[in-house]
């Protein structure tokens, strides 16, 4: 999960529901991370590792998720009332 800026309840939420179902989570901070170290981890990712982005995405980004096979969904956390897990 990649914020721009520390958010202690919205990250304590998203670890809650990371270890009540098995999913493992990552946070950075668009302001602590650069973009080739995003580039960098997500050419380390499994091949089902899902990248959920909520605002506009450098292309860059998108090739480097794109060439290694990543599910790329660009859309809010929250669908129909329920909460989903962000990578």
């Amino acid at each position: 999960m990649s914020l721009t800026k520390a958010d202690d309840y919205g990250e304590g939420l998203a670890a809650l529901a990371s270890k009540r179902c098995g999913v493992p989570l990552v946070i950075s901070h668009a302001n602590e991370a650069s973009v080739e170290a995003l580039m960098d981890r997500l050419s380390r990712a499994p091949r089902n590792t899902v990248l959920r982005t909520l605002r506009d995405t450098e292309e860059k980004v998108m090739r480097a998720a794109n060439r290694v096979g990543l599910i790329w969904i660009n859309a809010p956390k929250s669908a129909v009332g329920r909460f989903e897990l962000t990578c």
